[in-house]
């Protein structure tokens, strides 16, 4: 009687991870730091992206209540009359329709909101850096203070520099920088608090400062 032979057992599937732009194998018994691994989750950008036009949505809407409206109406009727003239010299209904598309999303994007891209800037620059470069540890209990000398972005991609995740959160308070930057006339914004808080962030991300702490503050020390 002949026994049968027993299919050998399917390893399980290998996680990805994004690291320099792709993605590298991970076993699935290398332990995982759960304090920063949601970051790598889908829709993780999407999300962190949405809050910070959340926040710009309703800090553009409680600055100008009513000016902002006219601003936009006014604006609209000169673009319009001035793509209808456009039209008459020649131009077709595509035209026209990039024309406006064109002419009055920069303006509501950049300059119908006043100071609010510079509130959003500054608020998320305080939030980051916090959460970021100086709060320290995990609140996981299974880390058992693995992580406590270390911040959220140290932590993050185990330490890997270049990543598209680092990438990513040093590119958001420059382009930030930049919407406050031309979101509303130089001699009304604090260009140099918007300046100081966008050299701050990128400079705590370069690689050389990893785990550096300027003359020993936010070192974390042990009583013995």
């Amino acid at each position: 009687m002949t026994t049968p032979i027993s299919s050998p057992k399917t390893p399980p599937p290998l996680k990805l991870d994004r690291v320099s732009g792709g993605v590298y194998p991970r076993s699935p018994n290398v332990s995982v730091n759960k304090n920063v691994e949601w970051i790598n989750s889908r829709g993780a950008w999407t999300f962190y992206i949405a809050l910070i036009l959340l926040n710009w949505m309703v800090l553009s809407t409680v600055m100008n209540p009513g000016e902002s409206k006219l601003s936009h109406l006014h604006f609209s009727v000169l673009t319009i009359g001035a793509c209808k003239a456009q039209r008459y010299t020649g131009g077709g209904l595509m035209q026209d329709l990039r024309c406006c598309a064109g002419t009055s999303f920069p303006y509501v994007l950049l300059y119908a909101t006043g100071l609010a891209w510079t509130y959003v800037h500054l608020i998320h620059g305080v939030l980051t850096y916090y959460l970021l470069h100086w709060h320290k540890g995990s609140p996981i209990d299974m880390d058992q203070g693995k992580y406590d000398k270390l911040t959220f972005w140290e932590q993050l991609d185990d330490g890997v520099q270049n990543t598209t995740n680092r990438k990513f959160f040093t590119a958001v308070p420059v382009v930030l920088f930049l919407l406050a930057a031309h979101g509303s006339d130089y001699r009304r914004q604090p260009l140099g608090v918007n300046l100081a808080v966008v050299l701050v962030l990128v400079i705590a991300k370069f690689s050389g400062m990893h785990k550096v702490r300027l003359f020993g503050i936010g070192e974390v020390k042990y009583n013995a």
